[in-house]
């Protein structure tokens, strides 16, 4: 099963321990190193996703929000974003302050 990692607010953690789908235009990293170069945020969640079918590469998703390419960081490779709501995921890990 594919494991990603995501930081999140407060109000985000609140919303997927009770359900929510994660958000379209949400990013993912496939290694827990690269959650880091996401905005840092107070929780880290260690996240499966069964149903890649809504998730795509960093760079393609960028591209087609035409947003600005400028090089995100060391771990880009290994960014995805959500294209649409996932409503079926799993949490495996609630990290608390993983930057402290």
């Amino acid at each position: 099963m594919p494991t990603y990692y995501h930081s999140t607010t407060d109000d985000g953690l609140k919303a997927l321990t009770s359900g929510s789908p994660i958000r379209s235009g949400t990013f993912l990293s496939l290694i827990k190193d690269g959650s880091q170069q996401l905005p840092k945020r107070p929780h880290r969640l260690t996240i499966q996703i069964d149903d890649e079918s809504h998730i795509q590469l960093y760079w393609d998703w960028i591209h087609s929000v035409g947003r600005d390419t400028t090089f995100p960081g060391k771990f880009w490779n290994d960014w995805r974003v959500t294209t649409s709501p996932i409503i079926e995921y799993t949490i495996i890990e609630i990290e608390d302050d993983p930057w402290g």
